[in-house]
């Protein structure tokens, strides 16, 4: 646990949660405790480009094969923000370490070795009074690798075919059935 002295960011605009109706969003409930009425606020990033990126930060517990595929699937977001608002809003940082704390515009990518796991997790924090998100945490077990890895095997062992889309894993050629 660690405190940090609150500082509002001036930049961000808090935005009303549209309540699900449309474009959905996480909500963050801010109180105004003089007239005990509550807003919902969307719980979003500050994507101003003064705000500067935000970090997705790979844990050193990720096997080396997989962080290739991580950073490419974090940074494919860059290419909707490109289409968005012009620029990049992701980047990447490899061999994090897990213990660390957490650091603004920073969302840790934690591997947890759990072969069993039935999912994984993510969390972020917001400004309890804004609704903008400060920084996050992925808890990304090594199930999903594993049984895709298992699934991509089984194909390429059989030359399996879908109707709709062709899975071909790297460095192999399609094959009939």
């Amino acid at each position: 646990i660690s405190f940090i002295l609150y500082v509002p960011n001036p930049r961000f605009q808090p935005r009303l949660s549209t309540k699900q109706v449309g474009v959905g969003f996480f909500e963050t409930a801010h109180v105004r405790k003089e007239k005990g009425d509550i807003d919902l606020f969307a719980s979003r990033w500050d994507l101003s480009p003064e705000a500067g990126p935000i970090t997705y930060a790979i844990s050193k517990t990720a096997p080396p094969e997989t962080v290739e595929a991580i950073k490419e699937g974090v940074l494919y977001w860059n290419q909707v923000s490109q289409a968005a608002i012009g620029r990049d809003i992701l980047r990447v940082e490899v061999n994090a370490d897990p213990d660390s704390p957490p650091q603004p515009r920073r969302v840790m990518v934690y591997w947890v070795p759990y072969a069993n796991a039935g999912s994984a997790y993510a969390n972020f924090q917001p400004d309890p009074l804004t609704g903008e998100i400060t920084s996050g945490v992925v808890y990304q077990t090594s199930v999903f690798y594993l049984s895709g890895k298992n699934r991509t095997r089984r194909f390429a062992n059989r030359g399996v075919e879908n109707r709709r889309t062709q899975i071909v894993p790297a460095g192999f050629q399609s094959a009939s059935i």
